[in-house]
């Protein structure tokens, strides 16, 4: 009875899911081509193994006096909050002038090799931002840039999977280079200035000191200090090293056109057959009240 009445009802089937088909269609058709860059990335720990002895030895006299002797998982955790954060992201899109492709880049435009920008967004050299009528602020950039990148940690492996998705596959590749670049001079450049202040700390209270044995202690810890410091104006990659680099896209990420396609079929078809059910349904309901009425 059930497939005599959906063969009977084929027309309404077959033209609501044709209509929910095409309407998916059209939205596909407007919507920009996403592609992604990816970096496969080994956390650097240049503090190494030395600095983890020293922060087990001398970690309470470290702390007392005011000096941070982290350890490499440590820093790890300290980098990826960076690279994530408000400040760095907000500090590296301005840096390189990415603010108007990345919060107006509407599309790409494969033979001139540009991206399009939106025309409700950004205008002229003025900022619409969809007719809010303001410049955009380091919210605005962040959650944009934010919404762009993915950050993943392999917990077992250690290895940092990184990814921008952007509607240009050149600029993806490019930002996804200069992140990496930037992240790593960042923490080395905050390293530097960590290492200076705790030596010239030390080494200002160490004139302070009589004691021989105390005289010693900060000796070992002004060492391990130069150490780190030393290591940090050597290494390049500071903080990431990079096993995979990034590259240029030929291949779309996203919209999956052909699945969103046929998972609009497949609920276009659904709604359909509920649609009939339910109009069957109120009929025959329709039809006993009355006939119950008659009698």
């Amino acid at each position: 009875m059930l497939f005599s009445l959906l063969w009977r009802e084929k027309i309404i089937i077959a033209i609501i899911t044709l209509i929910v088909t095409v309407l998916s269609a059209i939205y596909l058709y407007f919507q920009p081509n996403i592609y992604r860059s990816q970096v496969l990335l080994s956390p650097s720990n240049v503090e190494g193994s030395g600095m983890s002895a020293m922060a087990s030895q001398l970690g309470g006299l470290a702390s007392i006096a005011g000096i941070n002797l982290d350890s490499g998982d440590n820093s790890t955790q300290v980098t990826m909050a960076t690279l994530e954060s408000r400040l760095f992201i907000t500090s590296f899109v301005k840096k390189h002038d990415l603010l108007i492709p990345l919060l107006a880049g509407g599309g790409f435009n494969r033979e001139t090799g540009e991206v399009e920008i939106d025309k409700e967004i950004y205008n002229d050299g003025v900022w619409v931002l969809n007719k809010i009528n303001r410049n955009p602020n380091d919210w605005d950039i962040y959650y944009q840039f934010s919404d762009i990148l993915t950050v993943a940690n392999n917990p077992k492996s250690g290895l940092v999977d990184i990814s921008i998705d952007f509607v240009s596959p050149s600029l993806a590749k490019e930002w996804l280079e200069l992140f990496i670049e930037d992240i790593n001079i960042w923490m080395k450049e905050k390293a530097i200035e960590d290492a200076k202040n705790n030596i010239s700390y030390l080494n200002e209270k160490l004139t302070e000191i009589t004691m021989v044995d105390m005289q010693s202690v900060f000796y070992g810890l002004i060492e391990e200090q130069t150490k780190k410091l030393m290591l940090a104006e050597v290494q390049e990659q500071y903080a990431f090293k990079i096993i995979d680099p990034p590259l240029e896209s030929k291949n779309i990420y996203k919209p999956k056109r052909k699945i969103v396609l046929a998972i609009s079929f497949l609920l276009g078809g659904s709604l359909a057959i509920f649609i009939v059910l339910i109009k069957y349904y109120l009929v025959n309901s329709y039809r006993v009240y009355r006939e119950s009425d008659n009698d």
